[in-house]
């Protein structure tokens, strides 16, 4: 699930393209909200289904 988010995370954008993150992109996994916990496992569990 951190996966997910880390893959996103990681992408090669330079911060003078985008300016500084949203904290949610970088944020730990437990300092995420709830809501994006269920929405990163949700995704996890519809890809492993998939693959």
């Amino acid at each position: 699930m951190r996966q997910a988010a880390r893959s996103w995370s990681d992408e090669p954008v330079f911060p003078a393209q985008c300016g500084e993150p949203k904290p949610g992109y970088v944020a730990g996994w437990a300092d995420l909200p709830a809501w994006q916990w269920e929405a990163d496992a949700e995704i996890f569990e519809r890809t492993e289904q998939t693959f």
